[in-house]
């Protein structure tokens, strides 16, 4: 795996895809001027094909539904230094949706008690 570009600029992402073709995105859910779930929104409507990894600090449900509805393929925390970021991309690249089981548990909608 190759890593192509790097960016602090969440607003760089989409020119430079129009000039160079990539496979995986990864961004932070929080990023200045476009968070991550912005940022998967713009790439959906002009770059379906690119697999997009959102990366998070913190397990927080409301984001991760967000996330998911903007069509991340992989939404992973990003606890062990930031290095948990290669396997997921090897992984959607096989075209295996990534969401952490345990997140996808907190996510689950509450039920009334009967």
């Amino acid at each position: 795996m190759t890593v192509a570009l790097t960016l602090t600029d969440s607003r760089q992402v989409l020119p430079l895809l129009e000039a160079h073709e990539i496979d995986v995105a990864v961004s932070d859910l929080h990023m200045p001027y476009l968070t991550g779930i912005d940022l998967t929104l713009q790439l959906r409507k002009k770059h379906t094909d690119v697999k997009i990894l959102l990366l998070r600090m913190a397990e927080d449900a409301p984001h991760i539904r967000e996330a998911i509805k903007a069509g991340v393929n992989g939404y992973v925390l990003k606890n062990r230094g930031g290095k948990n970021w290669k396997k997921p991309c090897k992984r959607l690249l096989q075209g295996v949706n990534i969401i952490v089981r345990r997140l996808l548990k907190n996510c689950q909608p509450m039920r009334p008690k009967t």
